[in-house]
C-alpha cells in the first residue's frame, strides 16, 4: 500500500483527553495496519508510540501534523512533556523512563484503565492513566485498573507489529497478552461523595489541574506523597488504632489493607487511592477528619524509630522530605516532647509552629526592640503564683533573653548576652523556680506571638542604643535642681539619696533595672510603693533631658500594646484591670506593700510592676510626712494606759516584748512608755531560767545555740526577754553568733551524728522538703515521671536536687531509665531516711506533749 505525501484522507478524531499513542493505535486500527507500518507511512521508520507519547521531537510533530492536520500544539497536548519532571519524569533527550519518579513510585511506563470508559469509547485510552496521580474514574464512579484480571499483566496500548486490537488485554512490554476484554473487567464501585473520588477531584484541579507546574501544585503533589506513603507503611501494623476515617476509606477501597512490595507503596491505584485519599483529608483544614489523622500518623511513624530519638530529629524528616508545611504539622505534635527552650524556638505551642529562619541580623533588630528585662505590663500578664521577691528581675531578665529564641537556633546565653544579661545561670534559676514547666504552654506561647510581632511592627525606642550610651557615670542629673527638690521635701541632701536617683533615671532610660543582677536593687524593691509623685517627676524629666543632650527623638517609655496578641489568655493580670481608685486610696495612706496587694486582690510584685507600668500616670502618693521627735510624747490609751502597762508589767509580770506584741509596737516603745508613766523598771529575782527550770548559763547556751542550732528568736521567746537581750548574753560569753538569715536545721536537734556531705546539705534552705522528695525518685522513669507521681513541680525538684548535690560533691541519682542511686549517694539517702524518720517521730512526741 502506498501513501502520498498529502494529508491522510481517512479521519480518526481524538477522544478528549486521549493519549498520544491510543490516539495512533485507533488510527492504525482504522486503517488496519500496525504502529510499524503506520509510522513508516509518517516517515517516522524509528519512532515508537511508548516514547511519542511521552514527548515528541520536533520532527515528529510536524510529520504527524502534515499526514492528519491536527495541529502540532494539540499534538502535543496529547503527550507527557508538561508533566516531566512533576508527575513522572524521563530524559527529554532520550525519552527514556528514570528509575525513582519524582513524587509516587508509579513510572508511568505502563497505563491504567477504566472498563467502563474503555466500553464507552472502545480502545481508547485516557492519557491521565499513565499519571500515577490519577487512580479513580470520577465518570464512573469506580477504582481505576492497575493489571488484567484474568492474567496479571500490565498493560501497554499497541505491540509494534500487530495491528491494534480494540482493548483487549495485550500485555505490557516482553509479556504476552491473553485478550481479555479489559471492558469486562469487575470494577469496584466508590461512593458519590466519598473521600477517594473527593481525592480524585482535588488532585484533578490542583495536582494535575491548569497550572501543574505552579510552585503551590508542586508542593501539594509532594505533601500528598510524603503523608501517603507514611499512611501506607503505617497501616499493617497500626491499623487497629486507625481513627474512622481510615477505615472508612478502606472500606471505599473493597476492604482490603494495602499491599507494600519493595517500598514502592503506591505502585498500583488501590494502594494509591487509600494513601492519597487519607493525605488529601489531612491537608484539608476544613474537615473536621484531619485532627484526628494527623498525630495517629506521628503516633505510629514515632512507634517505628528509636526510643531515644529526639522528637525534632524526628519532626526534621518531614522538614526534608515536604517542607515546612507538614513538618510543621510535626512540630505541633511533638510539643509535649521537648524542653521548654525547644518549645520556644519552634512555636510548638502556638496554632503555627515554625521553622527558625530567622538570620543572625534578624535577632539583633529584634534585640534593638526589647529592653533587658520584660516590660512591667507584659511581666503583669505573664506571672502568676505566689510572691517572687528579688527573683522577679531575674524573671523579667531571663523572659526578655527568651524573647529572642523564637524562630532563631540561638542559645539562651547567646540571647541574654546579647541583651546585656550577662548572669545568665542566675537568671535561668530564677526562671525555672518561678516557672513549672509542665505548665507554662500559656507563657511560651505569649512570648513566642510577642516575638513575631516585634518582628512584625517597628519600635519607637532603640534600646541598643540606649545600652551603649546610658552606662554607669554616663548619665546626667542636675544636682542643683535636686537640692531644690530636697529643700521643698523638707530632707536633707544625702548622697544615697542622689545615687538612687540616678539609679531611678537609668532605670527609665534602660527600660530596665541598670547592671545585670538578677535580683532588684533591694531599696527599690522595699519602697518603690511609696515613691513620691514629685521624685517620680522629677528623675522622669531628667531621663528626658538625658535623651534630649544626645540628640534622641524617642519616647522615654514605650511597651507593645496588647492587641498585637488579640483573644490571647493571660495567665497573669492584666494592668488595665487594676482598681485604680482602690489602689490610689491605699496608697495615699503610705499603707505597707502586703496591705496594698490584698486590697487590690493581686500580688506585691503585681503592685511594683503596676506602679513601673503607668509611670507618671500613676496614682498619685504624697511625701512622707514628718517624723516625731523623740521626746514628743505618745498617746497612752487603752493597754497604753498607765494604769494598764503597771498591770500587765509589775503585777501580771510581763514581759515588755510580750506587751509589745499585743499593742502592734517594738518593744522599746513599751520600755519608752513606762519610763514616762514612771513605772519603775522590773529586776529579775535570781538567776536566769529556762523554761524547764535549768539556769541559763555559758553550757546551756553554747548547747542550745550552736549544737541544736535554735535561733536567738527561739531563745527569746523560752527565756521571756528581748531578741537583743539574747545576743547580748551570747556576745558576753564569747559565742559567735550565725549571720542574719542563716540556717538552722532541725537535724542538728536529734542529737544524731551527720556525716560531711549530710552536713553541707544542712546549710541549704528547705533541704527538708528537698531530701523528701529525692529519696522519692529511684525507680521512676525519669524525673518528669516521677514528679507526676508524686505531684511535685519537675522544676523544683529538679533545682533541689541539683543542689543538693552540688552541696554533697557526688551525684546522688542517675539519670537513666529508670532512675537509679549511685554508689555514693546510697549511704546518703539512707542517712537522709534515718534523719527523716526521726525529725518525724520527734515532731509528734513535741506536739502530743503540747
Amino acid at each position: 500500500m502506498s501513501w502520498s505525501n498529502d494529508r491522510i484522507p481517512i479521519w480518526v478524531a481524538p477522544v478528549t483527553h486521549e493519549g498520544l499513542d491510543s490516539w495512533l493505535a485507533a488510527y492504525a486500527r482504522r486503517l488496519a495496519v500496525s504502529e510499524t507500518d503506520l509510522l513508516a507511512q509518517f516517515g517516522l521508520p524509528d519512532a515508537r508510540f511508548e516514547f511519542m507519547v511521552r514527548a515528541l521531537t520536533g520532527r515528529e510533530r510536524d510529520a504527524v501534523s502534515r499526514r492528519t492536520g491536527v495541529e502540532p500544539a494539540d499534538l502535543v497536548a496529547m503527550t507527557l512533556e508538561s508533566w516531566n519532571g512533576l508527575v513522572v519524569t524521563f530524559d527529554p533527550e532520550t525519552r527514556l523512563i528514570a528509575s525513582t519518579p519524582p513524587n509516587i513510585l508509579h513510572s508511568g511506563r505502563y497505563s491504567r484503565f477504566c472498563p467502563a470508559c474503555l466500553d464507552a469509547t472502545p480502545g481508547r485510552w485516557l492519557l491521565s492513566w499513565r499519571l500515577p496521580w490519577t487512580f479513580a474514574c470520577t465518570r464512573h464512579s469506580s477504582l481505576l485498573h492497575d493489571r488484567c484480571p484474568r492474567c496479571g499483566t500490565t498493560q501497554r496500548i499497541t505491540k509494534r507489529l500487530d495491528v491494534p486490537k480494540a482493548g483487549v488485554c495485550i500485555g505490557a512490554r516482553g509479556a504476552t497478552g491473553c485478550g481479555f476484554p479489559l471492558s469486562q473487567s469487575p470494577s469496584i464501585e466508590l461512593p458519590a461523595g466519598g473521600h477517594v473520588l473527593r481525592a480524585q477531584e482535588n488532585i484533578n484541579a490542583t495536582v494535575l489541574g491548569p497550572s501543574p507546574a505552579s510552585a503551590r501544585a508542586r508542593q501539594r503533589a509532594k505533601d500528598l506523597m510524603v503523608i501517603a506513603q507514611r499512611v501506607l507503611r503505617s497501616l499493617p501494623t497500626h491499623v487497629n488504632e486507625a481513627p474512622t476515617l481510615v477505615h472508612q476509606v478502606l472500606t471505599e477501597c473493597g476492604d482490603t489493607l494495602p499491599t507494600r512490595t519493595r517500598r514502592r507503596e503506591a505502585s498500583d491505584a488501590h494502594n494509591t487511592a487509600v494513601g492519597v485519599a487519607v493525605a488529601d483529608v489531612v491537608l484539608d483544614s476544613k474537615m473536621a477528619e484531619h485532627e484526628a489523622v494527623f498525630p495517629w500518623l506521628m503516633q505510629a511513624n514515632a512507634a517505628a524509630r528509636a526510643q531515644d530519638a529526639y522528637p525534632i530529629t524526628w519532626a526534621h524528616g518531614w522538614y526534608k522530605a515536604a517542607g515546612p508545611g507538614l513538618a510543621t504539622r510535626a512540630l505541633a505534635t511533638v510539643d509535649e516532647r521537648v524542653s521548654w527552650v525547644t518549645r520556644i524556638r519552634y512555636g510548638t505551642t502556638t496554632s503555627s509552629p515554625a521553622w527558625p529562619t530567622s538570620t543572625e541580623v534578624d535577632v539583633q533588630r529584634r534585640a534593638a526592640k526589647v529592653p533587658a528585662m520584660l516590660w512591667p505590663a507584659w511581666t503583669m500578664r505573664v506571672l502568676q503564683g505566689g510572691p517572687t521577691g528579688h527573683r522577679l528581675a531575674g524573671f523579667r531578665r531571663g523572659t526578655a533573653s527568651l524573647l529572642l529564641l523564637p524562630g532563631t537556633y540561638w542559645t539562651f546565653v547567646q540571647a541574654s548576652r546579647l541583651l546585656g544579661n550577662n548572669l545568665t545561670k542566675t537568671n535561668w534559676d530564677a526562671l525555672t523556680e518561678i516557672v513549672d514547666e509542665d505548665d507554662c504552654s500559656v507563657l511560651t506561647t505569649t512570648l513566642v506571638l510577642l516575638a513575631r510581632a516585634l518582628d512584625a511592627h517597628e519600635s519607637p525606642i532603640d534600646y541598643d542604643r540606649r545600652r551603649a550610651l546610658f552606662t554607669e557615670g554616663e548619665v546626667v542629673v542636675d544636682a542643683s535642681a535636686f537640692r531644690a527638690y530636697c529643700r521643698r521635701q523638707g530632707r536633707l541632701y544625702n548622697q544615697g539619696l542622689y545615687k538612687y536617683l540616678l539609679w531611678l533615671v537609668r532605670h527609665f532610660l534602660l527600660g530596665a533595672e541598670p547592671g545585670s543582677s538578677s535580683r532588684s536593687f533591694a531599696a527599690h524593691m522595699n519602697n518603690a510603693h511609696l515613691l513620691e509623685t514629685e521624685l517620680r517627676v522629677f528623675a522622669h524629666q531628667q531621663a528626658k533631658e538625658n535623651l534630649h543632650i544626645h540628640g534622641i527623638d524617642e519616647p522615654l517609655l514605650w511597651e507593645p500594646p496588647s492587641d498585637w496578641l488579640p483573644a490571647l489568655r493571660w495567665p497573669g493580670v492584666d494592668w488595665e484591670d487594676i482598681n485604680l481608685e482602690r489602689i490610689g486610696t491605699q496608697l495615699a495612706k503610705r499603707q505597707p506593700l502586703s496591705q496594698v496587694a490584698e486590697s487590690v486582690g493581686v500580688s506585691e510584685d503585681h503592685i511594683r510592676l503596676y506602679l513601673e507600668t503607668t509611670a507618671l500616670a500613676a496614682p498619685r502618693i504624697p511625701p512622707e510626712p514628718p517624723k516625731r521627735s523623740l521626746g514628743a510624747p505618745l498617746p497612752k490609751q487603752g493597754i497604753l494606759a498607765p494604769e494598764s502597762l503597771h498591770k500587765l508589767y509589775i503585777t501580771d509580770r510581763m514581759s515588755t516584748p510580750k506587751i509589745a506584741a499585743l499593742v502592734g509596737c517594738t518593744p522599746a516603745t513599751i520600755g519608752r512608755l513606762l519610763k514616762e508613766a514612771g513605772i519603775p523598771v522590773r529586776r529579775r529575782e535570781g538567776p536566769l531560767r529556762a523554761a524547764d527550770g535549768t539556769v541559763v548559763t555559758a553550757d546551756w547556751l553554747e548547747r542550745e545555740y550552736v549544737q541544736l542550732g535554735r535561733t536567738t528568736t527561739e531563745l527569746a521567746e523560752e527565756l521571756d526577754c528581748h531578741n537583743a537581750f539574747v545576743s547580748h548574753l551570747l556576745k558576753r560569753h564569747g559565742i559567735p553568733t550565725r549571720p542574719l538569715f542563716g540556717v538552722a536545721s532541725p537535724f542538728v536537734r536529734l542529737g544524731v551524728p551527720l556525716s560531711p556531705a549530710m552536713q553541707s546539705v544542712t546549710k541549704l534552705r528547705s533541704h527538708v522538703k528537698g531530701l523528701r522528695n529525692i529519696i522519692r525518685l529511684p525507680g521512676h522513669h525519669d524525673i518528669a515521671a516521677a514528679c507526676r507521681a508524686l505531684g511535685v513541680a519537675s522544676n523544683t525538684v529538679r533545682y533541689q536536687l541539683a543542689k543538693v548535690e552540688e552541696a554533697a560533691g557526688f551525684t546522688i541519682i542517675e539519670r537513666t531509665r529508670p532512675l537509679s542511686v549511685t554508689s555514693q549517694g546510697k549511704p546518703f539517702l539512707s542517712e537522709g531516711r534515718r534523719l527523716l524518720i526521726l525529725l518525724d517521730r520527734h515532731s509528734t512526741a513535741s506536739s502530743a506533749s503540747n
